[in-house]
């Protein structure tokens, strides 16, 4: 945060403090010389502490002295001084205000690791597992990229942090892992949807087991209800996201932009409100001007089966329509519901054995045109 002034006086020595909304000193620079009456310093949000500072605004108290302090004190003859208060200043990582760019959260639950076989196709046999991660590892890798090579530093690497661009987060799921490494890989998706206090999380897409109000598990047993274990918090439920996103039982602070939870039946409870999303579809005429921010959330209206059993093996074309879907909406700049169409017509054909429409089984609630950067960016028009 830069804070520049200028005195009409000069030399001077002068004093910054930055307080928040509440009108309380949060950080105070250090006594500091300007032979010329120019005052120019930035502030990186911290405490002396070292601590992130929340607010909704930050006003900086400027206070010069000429010639100096230690003269001003002494009551010296021609010295004085000055306290100016800048106008209140919005924080780049105040929930309420949209970062330079949205940034993602990309995560898939493990739930494949056993499915190692292989499926026929018009293509001839695919490893749909293989394809699967191949998706997620791609769309991050893609992302990490992206912002590795932006000058600017205003797109932001995609979240969790897996400290590499070619392996895409995966949240741990039977069988051989255990309790506690299931647990913190949850706990670490969770931080990053909450991504406080940063505030840059806006759009999200993850995979693994659904329901209406909850996503997660640490085992399953085909056509089973999920398993929990005791002890187990590798599953996060609506009320848990709305806790830190205070969008449907508070205030509304942290929204999201786009989400996809690519799970059964999560389109069947109040997931889109969470994120601040609404729970409807809206459309506009060819002619009308859309007002306000664009937000879609994506969810399944049913159990999706996603593996053959008796082989062991992903579906070929399960992987193949989320690879289509991101190569028309990242790639070609379709809007989202023309990529499902044109992705699932796409993975039918590859993989015609297997008789699932995705087309007609997803739900799409808020604006189903969204294009993949329309309104991730902070344009004042919203």
């Amino acid at each position: 945060m830069a804070i520049d002034a200028v005195s009409a006086h000069g030399p001077i020595e002068y004093e910054v403090k930055m307080m928040n909304d509440a009108g309380q000193t949060v950080y105070t620079f250090p006594l500091a010389q300007s032979g010329n009456g120019l005052i120019s310093t930035e502030w990186n949000l911290l405490n002396e502490a070292g601590q992130p500072q929340e607010s909704t605004y930050f006003t900086a108290q400027v206070t010069t002295y000429w010639p100096s302090k230690a003269d001003f004190l002494a009551n010296a003859a021609g010295s004085g001084n000055s306290v100016i208060f800048s106008s209140p200043s919005w924080k780049l990582n105040s929930p309420e205000v949209w970062p330079p760019m949205g940034g993602w959260v990309i995560a898939r639950q493990d739930i494949t690791k056993t499915f190692t076989g292989t499926l026929p196709t018009s293509d001839g046999p695919h490893n749909g597992k293989a394809m699967l991660e191949g998706v997620f590892d791609g769309f991050y890798g893609a992302l990490y990229f992206d912002a590795s090579m932006d000058p600017t530093g205003n797109t932001p690497y995609p979240l969790p942090d897996t400290g590499t661009p070619d392996f895409a987060p995966w949240l741990d799921f039977e069988p051989n892992t255990s309790q506690a490494q299931r647990n913190s890989a949850w706990s670490m998706f969770a931080d990053a949807i909450d991504d406080r206090p940063y505030f840059i999380s806006r759009n999200l897409w993850w995979f693994g087991h659904g329901g209406g109000n909850s996503i997660g598990a640490d085992d399953f047993v085909i056509d089973k209800p999920w398993i929990y274990w005791p002890w187990s918090s590798a599953y996060r439920t609506s009320v848990d996201i709305d806790e830190f996103l205070q969008n449907r039982m508070g205030p509304g602070v942290h929204k999201y932009r786009f989400v996809f939870l690519d799970g059964c039946e999560t389109a069947t409870g109040d997931w889109a409100s969470v994120f601040g999303i609404p729970e409807k579809p809206y459309y506009f005429s060819p002619n009308a001007t859309l007002i306000g921010r664009p937000n879609a959330f994506v969810g399944w209206k049913v159990r999706k089966p996603f593996a053959s059993g008796a082989a062991l093996a992903v579906f070929p074309g399960f992987a193949k329509f989320r690879e289509q879907l991101l190569m028309y909406w990242t790639d070609d700049g379709k809007p989202f519901r023309a990529a499902v169409d044109l992705a699932n017509a796409d993975a039918k054909t590859f993989n015609p054995q297997v008789p699932l429409d995705w087309a007609k089984d997803i739900s799409i609630t808020g604006y189903d045109q969204i294009t993949f950067q329309m309104g991730n960016l902070n344009d004042p028009a919203f």
